[in-house]
Formats: structure tokens, C-alpha cells, sequence
């Protein structure tokens, strides 16, 4: 009996003794039309920065249907500052919809340049529309210099958004770019987009989804 009573006695102390949680909360800045969002890690003061345009091409949707938005952000590596419309991580019910629009390209003009298409494809749990490798270069210049910047969206059979012109302006590119690259080391150049098929490409986010579900006992 004074052994079940020591540790009833033990126990409250040891469910106060856990380790505290250490939360990085990330430092957002504004620069321009620009948004500069960075948090550093703990154990390794490394920087993970991500730079995107403070308005939304397509606005999150929260409730009983939610949806990530789509914003332009940045892509560094190669000494390039890439454009990119970004989808972030998608949920279970948006990926079966965003799927459909990874066999399509986005349509970008910055200021009065030519189009460029913008091929769409998985990373992770995100949705990234960008340049082909032998486009990069190119769109990476006109956007340093552009005011304005021109999107279609592939259209979505679903919902119907996407397939409209979409416009932002933009300011303080070249500013945000610099204060990004300062705040990341380089990285390597963005990676072209797969060319696995659509079916490859949606069974590779299942499996992340049920990575990330408990395991049954």
C-alpha cells in the first residue's frame, strides 16, 4: 500500500517534468508589394525564408470546404530570383481537386512582355507553377523589371475558378529579392517539373497523406 501511494504521488510530478515546447514563430516583413516570412531553426540557426506577393491570385478558403490560396512567391537557387505561382499545402479534399490542374500550365506576362507558360506540378503537399528550366533565365529578368504581372490560373472542372486574367502590381521587386537572398543561402536551382504521369503524381501525395495519418495499433 505505501508503494501505491509513493507513486500516486510520483505521478503528478512527473507529468509536470516534460521537456517545454519551443515554438518558432516566424518574422514577417513587409517590403513593397512583397511579404518576407522567415523562421530560424533552434538546434541549427538555420534561416528557412519564403518571399511572396502580400496579394492573393486566389484567396485561402477556410470552413467545411477549405482550400489553400494560390500566391506568386519567389524561387532562389542559381543565382536567379524565379517567379512562381504557389499552392501550399494542400489538405486531403483539395488535393483531389488541385490534381486536375497539374496536366495544365499557368499563363504569366509581366508588364508588356511576351507570355510565358508556367508548367504546374506536385512538390510535396504543394502545387508549384513555373518556368522550364530554359525559360528561368528569361522570366527571371522580365519580373525584376516589371510593374505589373498577368496570370491564368488552370481552370479548375470542378469549383470553375481559374481561366480569367488575374492582374498584380508590383513594387519594391528588386528590394525583397535582395533582402530575401540576404536572409537564405544560395540554393540549388529549382528542379525542372516531373515528368511523371498525372496518376504517378497523385498516388506520390496519397502516400504523403498516409504518412501523416496515425498509425492503427
Amino acid at each position: 500500500m505505501r508503494a501505491i501511494l509513493l507513486v500516486l504521488l510520483l505521478v503528478p510530478s512527473l507529468a509536470l517534468a516534460q521537456a517545454r515546447r519551443v515554438e518558432t514563430q516566424p518574422t514577417t516583413e513587409t517590403i513593397g508589394s512583397w511579404l518576407l516570412s522567415c523562421a530560424t531553426d533552434p538546434l541549427t540557426d538555420k534561416g528557412a525564408c519564403t518571399l511572396r506577393h502580400r496579394t492573393w491570385l486566389e484567396e485561402p478558403r477556410r470552413g467545411d470546404a477549405p482550400r489553400p490560396g494560390v500566391a506568386l512567391e519567389v524561387r532562389g537557387g542559381g543565382g536567379l530570383a524565379v517567379p512562381a505561382l504557389v499552392a501550399r499545402d494542400l489538405t486531403l479534399d483539395s488535393a483531389r481537386l488541385a490534381i486536375m490542374g497539374i496536366a495544365a500550365s499557368a499563363q504569366v506576362r509581366f508588364g508588356r512582355e511576351p507570355m510565358l507558360e508556367f508548367p504546374c506540378a506536385l512538390e510535396g503537399r504543394s502545387v508549384v507553377c513555373a518556368p522550364r528550366n530554359d525559360q528561368a533565365e528569361i522570366a527571371a529578368a522580365q519580373f525584376l523589371n516589371a510593374t505589373t504581372m498577368l496570370a491564368r490560373l488552370p481552370q479548375n472542372p470542378i469549383t470553375g475558378s481559374g481561366g480569367e486574367p488575374l492582374a498584380l502590381d508590383l513594387s519594391d521587386t528588386r528590394t525583397a529579392v535582395q533582402r530575401f537572398r540576404a536572409r537564405m543561402p544560395e540554393a540549388p536551382p529549382p528542379e525542372p517539373p516531373p515528368t511523371q504521369s498525372l496518376q504517378s503524381q497523385f498516388e506520390r501525395l496519397m502516400e504523403q497523406f498516409r504518412r501523416a495519418l496515425p498509425q492503427s495499433q
